[in-house]
């Protein structure tokens, strides 16, 4: 392993380090997929994730087994709870209840997987790039019962872009997930409570917030109808928020009948909880801070005499505001030493957007506020003028906080 067994000692360990503290600040990552977690050192991922600006960060590793024992022996021993991981164990299951012809009892879906056990730790997924590109680990069909089950159990679920998007040569389960989604993120949360299981249905409560009946029949010939005891309390009104289900009311002791539909292409599940809850769901948007630097010794250029130095480009959402900060070589300036930072639209025509001139009087991390006046590229350039000899092309670093729009086109 390079990490460990370089020479000298430690020097690709550390020098990984520093391109990761690098790249992250360079583009304010937020998170990280440690591939192939079985075969790197987790001593060494341990020290990278809680090293620099990464540390406290999430992240998740792809620890590609099915054994529970050995996900957790990496999680809590060499990882020491630094990380989170797949839920490989679940995701095999929910591969042999959703593929035909595989006998699957769904009462196995009860707190199973790594979710069942350590959920703070466990990403659920139904598919990713690997899965679905090998015939004989792929999700065939029935994958909507899948993400039900994701969606609403415990665990950090995780959407396979493939499957949401309705772009060319995906799968297109957007109408299908969204509610879900919407569920996850307005309704189901708390710890889990197992309200019916046999071979073909599996029904459990979410006992968090205003609760969360959710069914799961896995008979592609036949509805069911089952009576379960719930936490709402008595005579209450429940909806179906995937919209499979009439509205149903609680008896006197807070039981529920509900009918779960027959599996078809996968829709075998109900999703009850009270009425009205109609809050829509939002994204959350993120600021974002890049952080690059320019000198001799980097791709990006230090500043120059004669001409502007594209020092980066970012891609802004029109009328969010941009700040830019930069920070300066002074050595051996004199009073009229300056450094010039601009920025233009990425075509480069016309006037620039905003300008702002820096001496060695300016204040360390002094900054350059603009509104964007388009959705777009902008380029960030500087220029420096009247530089002594000593320090004829200065270095800097600048920090670029904005905001990009939701799509990019």
């Amino acid at each position: 392993m390079a990490p460990i067994n370089s020479k000298p000692h430690d020097y690709i360990f550390h020098g990984l380090i520093d391109a990761a503290d690098w790249l992250t600040r360079s583009l304010d990552i937020q998170g990280y997929r440690l591939d192939d977690a079985k075969g790197v050192s987790s001593n060494f991922l341990h020290s990278l994730l809680t090293s620099k600006t990464l540390q406290g960060k999430f992240a998740v590793g792809e620890f590609f087994d099915g054994n529970i024992g050995l996900i957790q022996n990496w999680l809590f021993g060499g990882m020491q709870g630094s990380a989170s991981a797949f839920d490989f164990p679940t995701r095999f299951m929910l591969a042999r209840m959703c593929n035909p012809l595989t006998g699957f009892n769904m009462a196995s879906l009860d707190h199973c997987g790594l979710a069942g056990s350590n959920p703070l730790n466990a990403v659920t997924f139904v598919e990713n790039h690997d899965t679905d590109a090998n015939t004989f680990e792929a999700i065939i069909s029935n994958k909507a019962l899948a993400y039900a089950y994701i969606l609403t159990s415990e665990g950090y679920p995780c959407v396979f872009y493939k499957d949401y998007s309705t772009d060319p040569g995906c799968y297109g389960l957007k109408p299908v997930i969204d509610p879900l989604i919407f569920i996850h993120e307005k309704i189901a949360s708390g710890a889990t409570q197992q309200r019916f299981k046999d071979l073909d249905l599996f029904a459990y409560e979410r006992l968090g917030g205003p609760h969360l009946l959710t069914a799961l029949n896995n008979d592609t010939q036949n509805p069911r109808t089952v009576t379960v005891q719930t936490g709402f309390g008595a005579h209450v009104n429940l909806h179906d928020y995937v919209g499979h289900a009439p509205d149903i009311q609680t008896d006197a002791n807070g039981l529920a009948t509900i009918t779960v539909p027959k599996n078809q292409n996968g829709l075998g599940y109900v999703c009850y909880s009270r009425v009205g809850i109609s809050a829509k769901f939002i994204a959350t948007r993120h600021r974002v801070t890049q952080m690059l630097a320019g000198s001799h010794d980097l791709d990006i250029l230090p500043a120059d005499n004669t001409q502007f130095i594209d020092a980066g480009r970012v891609w802004c959402e029109k009328n969010m505001p941009i700040s830019i900060s930069i920070q300066f070589d002074v050595k051996d300036w004199t009073a009229k030493t300056a450094i010039t930072l601009r920025v233009i639209s990425n075509h480069g025509a016309g006037a620039p957007i905003a300008l702002k001139i820096f001496n060695r009087q300016t204040q360390p991390g002094d900054v350059l506020d603009l509104t964007a006046p388009i959705t777009g590229w902008l380029t960030i350039q500087v220029r420096s003028e009247n530089t002594p000899p000593t320090n004829p092309k200065p270095s800097y670093t600048l920090e670029i906080s904005y905001q990009a729009p939701a799509v990019f086109p």
